[in-house]
């Protein structure tokens, strides 16, 4: 039975703004498929994941720090509230919000712990931390419908981009981690777990767009051109005093996308890491754009298997 739910994910909270988003939705409560499960349930549990039915036009309240805020859900589902000025200190400012939708139904909600001077990394995910096969929808399916959490595969390059971030970010201590994927918010319950399963660093996620059709998800071609880049810059512009490690793959758009965000912000991005996913298919690539990223004065790296 498909149930309503309010999907909340984590909030920001900068110096001077604050950002709410969510989901309202209708599908199935479902929990992570344990290690040895048979490839018939990992495949339902995949489709369940894209099995929802989005509440649209429906009224969401938001409270928090004694104010009041109301918006509403759009064709999708979702719900984003964006203050630029909340006007208080930030370290004084409380850390839980409360949502309400006109039916009734109500959760709550917190910011994650971001420090807005300290740096962070924006990080790709398919094929740069997860072994997806993006650029290849069939494979992609696979490895999405027959294997689950404990079963999908880390990138074997991932202590190596990760030793670089710490080196181009200058600090002893892990920086903020940032998700912007192309993958859709389905996926979130699925990425969760794999995140904890492998001790990958928390941070916040930032998905596409909810898709109640696996097929159209799955085979329906690349997602708009700029969506991913918004979302970077979105980040960029939200915490204005902290500079940002870049890191990607060579399979799909990262190298341009980097390459365009770095032309905006140059005095912003700390370096860009990439992992080099088919080294002879990438050559020209690499080549172009780290001319590009040199012209630009930002430090990187590409990172290829052994």
């Amino acid at each position: 039975m498909m149930e309503k739910q309010i999907v909340l994910y984590p909030g920001l909270l900068g110096r001077r703004g604050l950002m709410i988003h969510g989901h309202l939705i209708r599908r199935k409560a479902k929990s992570t498929p344990p290690p040895k499960t048979s490839r018939l349930k990992n495949l339902l549990y995949a489709l369940d994941l894209y099995r929802v039915r989005p509440i649209k036009d429906r009224s969401i309240k938001i409270e928090w720090n004694g104010d009041s805020y109301s918006i509403e859900t759009d064709s999708r589902g979702y719900f984003r509230l964006e203050v630029l000025e909340h006007g208080g200190n930030i370290d004084q400012l409380p850390r839980e919000f409360r949502v309400w939708e006109s039916g009734g139904l109500t959760r709550e909600g917190y910011f994650f712990h971001i420090d807005p001077d300290k740096a962070g990394a924006i990080s790709d995910i398919d094929d740069t931390l997860i072994i997806s096969r993006a650029a290849n929808p069939w494979k992609k399916f696979k490895l999405l419908v027959f294997r689950n959490a404990h079963t999908r595969e880390a990138t074997p390059e991932l202590q190596r981009l990760f030793g670089k971030v710490q080196e181009f970010s200058e600090l002893p201590d892990p920086v903020d981690f940032f998700y912007v994927s192309d993958s859709e918010w389905n996926l979130l319950p699925f990425l969760e777990a794999f995140f904890q399963v492998n001790r990958l660093p928390d941070g916040p996620f930032f998905l596409q767009q909810m898709q109640p059709n696996w097929w159209k998800a799955i085979f329906g071609g690349r997602p708009q051109k700029y969506d991913k880049q918004n979302r970077i810059e979105f980040l960029l512009r939200f915490f204005p005093e902290k500079s940002f490690v870049l890191i990607g793959d060579s399979s799909q758009r990262d190298m341009r996308i980097y390459a365009e965000v770095g032309k905006k912000f140059p005095e912003r991005i700390a370096g860009i890491v990439i992992r080099v996913v088919d080294p002879e298919k990438s050559q020209s690539d690499i080549h172009h754009f780290g001319k590009t990223y040199t012209r630009l004065s930002i430090p990187f790296h590409f990172v290829e298997g052994h």
